[in-house]
């Protein structure tokens, strides 16, 4: 398998900083299009985003239990399937459109959901593929035999 080319986005950012930049444009819209919304609270909305967190912090905590690379654009070394890794392939991504929704929920604006669904759109499009075939590139059969198992997203 031939080495994959690196999308010029994961050379640029890190997914983090790309789900801060559309956590301030939901805060930007908040201001200038203020529709609210019936269903909107702070409450459930810091929930959802506590619960987003938490899946970060815990996948991320598993990846340097195992002293492997977390960041996009490095090499892992050693291929995760526990914990939330047995239920998504991409438990970090899934807990940062967590974070988005709960604070989409949070906002109370309609267009503040487009927010998440700008995320995820970029995420998939652009780090996973990347991602994905570098993983097959490395773990090789392993990893088809994980990615066959396990869903994407949840």
């Amino acid at each position: 398998m031939k080495k994959e080319t690196m999308p010029w986005l994961v050379k640029i950012t890190k997914p983090p900083f790309i789900a801060l930049a559309v956590l301030a444009l939901m805060v930007i819209n908040r201001r200038i299009v203020p529709l609210d919304l019936i269903f909107a609270s702070k409450t459930v909305g810091a929930i959802i985003t506590l619960l987003g967190f938490s899946l970060i912090i815990w996948a991320a905590s598993l990846f340097k239990k195992v002293g492997t690379e977390i960041l996009p654009a490095g090499k892992p070394s050693v291929l995760v399937i526990k914990g939330p890794f047995f239920y998504t392939r991409n438990p970090m991504y899934v807990g940062m459109t967590a974070v988005l929704i709960g604070a989409a929920v949070w906002i109370g604006t309609l267009l503040s959901f487009l927010g998440p669904m700008l995320f995820v759109g970029i995420i998939n499009a652009t780090f996973i593929p990347y991602e994905e075939k570098k993983m097959e590139r490395i773990f090789g059969k392993k990893y088809l035999k994980y990615k066959n198992q396990v869903r994407r997203w949840v």
